[in-house]
């Protein structure tokens, strides 16, 4: 049998060299089998190895050059050549395999590098601190953020809490005040501030701090309100629109009323000159004569009124104008808004019953319940056929209620009568 001693020196480098690498193998066995769950025999028996391993590479390393132990018989490696060669090959080729193994394992397996790993990919930046409020783990894109905030590394809680509160001009960082803990970053981005406590298995509660990026969502917020100013602005136009074509159709029906007065004067000036000329009075010719005499007094009354009328003075002697007779209780109100409203829909209803229903007095009553204003129409005229659809004038009067978040309701039976509501506390801008 042949032992170390006897062989070549360059026979003895490379199996001290062999016997060198095996163990440094053994010895990435054992501190790969710290990461992750592995089993207590494999650790001992890579221990084993290593110390076994060890000790063989430091009898070798005595031995090379070295003669005094080469003749002493009693500090020989008392082992063969060919059986520390087998010894290192199945250390090798075990040490490889369970290397493999731990390599395998921690690639498929959740450990502490990977967490780490995946909330640093994470998007948003988040940091969990300790019960002391020191870092207990953070991914890279919280650092980012507090370098940014602080002027510093993150080290504890209370210094970024008090870093949000009270911002400094140095780092640029605008708080939004339209939104809860949102700030503006000078890259333009936009990250919202949130802070819960995170409670473990075992009992130890952990403080979670996070930021979210709501930049898109911040920037669809402006683009929206410019958007709504916009389209507020072309409700405006759409409301002063409206409110003429309501404006025109009521001095349309009003144009008509006087055009039927106008004839109603011809036909009896008519009927008076053919009286005159044939000595004789018709039943028909009586008629006429007797609807001049009613334009005649209407006439008079309109130029004997006083100018410097009031509002309401005004619509009764509009409404006098058209031979309509208005009798009214309580008083309008006091909101230039709601007055107006009301007395526009006191005119609509006015015209509607001189042309439609043949009225010749309206009754009108407006008054406060219950944190309410209600006015309330009706006429002596004739009675609607069916049920009335707001159109035209009405149905804009009802859009006008809407906005005002009041109501307005019309009713066929016994006679036609419209009622309207508002809240009496109303400061709405509404556009007519």
């Amino acid at each position: 049998m042949t032992y170390f001693h006897q062989i070549s020196f360059s026979h003895q480098a490379v199996l001290l060299t062999s016997l060198f690498l095996t163990d440094l193998l053994s010895f990435l066995c054992i501190g790969l089998s710290r990461n992750g769950k592995r089993k207590p025999k494999k650790t001992v028996i890579d221990i084993l190895l290593f110390l076994v391993l060890f000790a063989f590479v430091g009898l070798c390393t005595k031995m090379v050059g070295n003669a005094e132990l080469v003749l002493s018989p009693k500090n020989l490696l008392p082992i063969p050549v060919w059986i520390l060669w087998c010894i290192d090959i199945c250390a090798a080729v075990w040490l490889i395999c369970e290397a493999v193994d731990r390599f395998h394992y921690l690639k498929y397996t959740i450990g502490r590098h990977s967490v780490k790993e995946a909330m640093d990919t994470l998007p948003g930046a988040v940091c969990f601190f300790n019960p002391n409020g020191t870092v207990k783990l953070c991914n890279l894109q919280m650092y980012r953020l507090c370098r940014s905030i602080m002027q510093s590394d993150l080290q504890t809680l209370s210094e970024l809490s008090g870093a949000l509160e009270e911002l400094d001009g140095l780092s640029g960082i605008i708080r939004l005040p339209q939104a809860y803990q949102t700030y503006l970053f000078p890259d333009g981005k936009v990250w919202r501030y949130h802070q819960n406590e995170v409670t473990a298995k075992n009992g130890v509660t952990y403080t979670e701090a996070m930021f979210y990026d709501v930049t898109e969502l911040y920037e669809k917020h402006l683009k929206l309100k410019k958007r709504n100013a916009a389209l507020k602005e072309i409700y405006r136009e759409i409301g002063r629109l409206s409110d003429n074509v309501l404006e025109m159709t009521r001095e349309s029906e009003i144009l008509s009323a006087k055009t039927n007065l106008h004839d109603q004067m011809g036909a009896g000036i008519t009927a008076i000159r053919r009286s005159l000329l044939q000595q004789y009075t018709s039943e028909k010719n009586a008629q006429a004569i007797e609807l001049l005499t009613k334009a005649v007094k209407i006439i008079k009354n309109d130029n004997e009124s006083p100018v410097g009328r009031t509002d309401v003075e005004e619509f009764i002697h509009n409404a006098g104008a058209v031979g309509i007779q208005v009798e009214m209780t309580g008083s309008l109100p006091e909101e230039e808004n709601i007055r107006r409203l009301f007395l526009l829909t006191m005119k609509e209803c006015c015209t509607n019953a001189a042309r439609h229903a043949g009225a010749h007095k309206i009754w009108v009553s407006s008054a406060e319940k219950e944190s309410r204003l209600y006015l309330h129409i009706e006429n002596d005229g004739e009675p609607p056929k069916g049920e009335v659809t707001p159109r035209g004038g009405l149905l804009n009067l009802k859009r006008y209620f809407d906005e005002y978040g009041g109501e307005m309701t019309i009713s066929s039976s016994p006679g036609f009568s419209l009622t309207a509501s508002v809240p009496a506390n109303i400061r709405h801008e509404v556009i007519f």
